[in-house]
């Protein structure tokens, strides 16, 4: 019992997963990894991931680019926790001034059991510092 409650606390506390990234699947291979999430406050439920390539294909890096790729049935999966999850709206935007791609989703996270406990814990915790886009 104590191991899932710390598993649950964890993630509760690193934004339901969202810190330790994600990996995407594309026809069963990892194509590319999001990282560094920031929420977008001004769209409230999307969170936004720097895309970092994992693939040398040309044919592969190039959908990474295209922004229907992202609206496929891919795969995402937890850097950490492996938690797997294909029900995820996502868009890619176009390319900040320093190169890197951005992707936005929403409804990406790794799900716990008892959120409002945790939500309960951790009124009287230090919140940790977010990054904000």
């Amino acid at each position: 019992m104590i191991a899932w409650l710390r598993r649950d606390f964890d993630i509760y506390r690193s934004d339901f997963g969202r810190e330790y990234g994600w990996f995407v699947e594309w026809q069963g291979k990892r194509v590319a990894e999001l990282i560094d999430p920031a929420w977008d406050w001004h769209s409230q439920f999307w969170h936004e991931y720097v895309l970092v390539p994992l693939t040398e294909e040309p044919a592969e890096l190039a959908q990474l680019k295209v922004p229907e790729f992202w609206h496929r049935n891919l795969t995402y999966e937890n850097r950490k926790y492996g938690n797997r999850a294909t029900q995820v709206l996502a868009n890619l935007r176009p390319a900040r001034s320093d190169g890197k791609e951005i992707v936005s989703i929403r409804s990406l996270h790794v799900p716990v059991r008892l959120r409002r406990l945790w939500e309960m814990v951790c009124l009287f915790l230090p919140r940790p510092v977010r990054r904000v886009c």
